[in-house]
């Protein structure tokens, strides 16, 4: 079938319009007295420098209530979090929940905030020991039973090694159970959530552990280092696969001896008549100097967790970070 011919259309020029000219700004014939200084510092112009400062955070605060909150695009998303019976974890599982993502729970033993939490929020508490050789994959099967799936995995990780001691006396028990704690445990969960992520085009995988421990706690700093070297090795390899390693280093206070209701704060604001921000500013004495001046609480933790586990933060890997307030490095 043809079609029919279109139509000749004649190239016209543009019409033009006359535009009028623009007003020619003409100065204030009025003199201005002379002032000595900047005239910022005077009350003409934009203003004196604290007028113009008001006017700014005025401003400022205006944006801030019209701007809508930080989306970390983490809705719907499937995690798993180990230790979650301990303040670290509480603080993690409900930092995640709140920000409406799918969370199972493993602990040891159980918790009345696991419990909490359940009810609130949906949370899948599980009871398993993840030092035996099937209670990593016991726990990630059953993310992967409930939702299909697994997007992140957070190893809060707590070692209570309150007593010191030199590495030539440290018994070999205590090796052994500090391996079984922080090697062991991180390693064969992350083994078995990596064929998971790599099912759903990738994920993160992120260690919470005290930061840099002190020459006392060698057992702890050892185990460490060897998780550091396979997390990094780990890290290079998968990276193709869009899996991402990271790591949190929180400060020696950040755990349940410190917080709890039996913890060294409490008790020590009960035995010296005290309240519990009084008791809080001596223990940052009895640390050392402490550049911020305090010490941490366990929902900060969370708070960097859902961070650094979101889209915002996509390309970091292979990254430690401190949340200790820089104690470690000044003491």
């Amino acid at each position: 079938m043809s079609r029919a011919p279109r139509a000749r259309v004649e190239a016209r020029a543009p019409s033009i319009t006359a535009r009028p000219a623009p007003a020619i700004h003409q100065p204030d014939p009025r003199p201005r007295p002379a002032l000595r200084g900047r005239p910022s510092d005077h009350g003409y112009g934009l203003g004196s420098r604290r007028a113009y400062g008001q006017r700014y955070a005025t401003l400022r605060a205006r944006l801030c209530l019209a701007r809508p909150p930080v989306d970390l695009r983490l809705e719907d998303k499937i995690a798993v979090i180990t230790g979650a019976g301990t303040s670290v974890g509480l603080s993690v599982a409900r930092a995640l929940l709140l920000e409406d993502v799918f969370v199972v729970a493993g602990s040891p033993v159980g918790s009345l905030g696991l419990i909490q939490l359940a009810e609130e929020y949906g949370l899948i508490p599980l009871i398993v020991d993840l030092t035996t050789p099937d209670g990593a994959s016991t726990l990630l099967q059953s993310a992967k039973r409930a939702y299909g799936g697994i997007d992140m995995l957070v190893n809060a990780i707590g070692i209570s090694a309150a007593q010191g001691a030199s590495s030539m006396v440290v018994p070999r028990e205590r090796w052994q159970s500090t391996f079984d704690q922080a090697f062991v445990i991180a390693r064969s969960s992350i083994r078995a959530a990596i064929p998971l992520m790599i099912a759903r085009g990738g994920g993160t995988i992120l260690t919470v552990w005290s930061a840099e421990p002190g020459f006392s706690l060698v057992d702890h700093g050892d185990a460490k280092a060897v998780f550091r070297s396979l997390a990094k090795a780990m890290a290079a390899e998968f990276a193709t696969d869009g899996v991402r390693f990271n790591s949190i280093g929180q400060g020696p206070a950040a755990v349940d001896p410190w917080h709890s209701q039996l913890g060294i704060v409490a008790t020590a604001a009960k035995f010296m008549g005290i309240d519990i921000a009084q008791s809080k500013a001596r223990m940052v004495d009895s640390l050392g100097e402490s550049p911020t001046g305090r010490i941490e609480e366990p929902g900060e933790v969370g708070d960097l967790v859902i961070l650094v586990v979101s889209k915002h933060a996509d390309h970091t890997a292979d990254i430690d970070f401190s949340l200790d307030g820089d104690t470690i490095n000044v003491g």
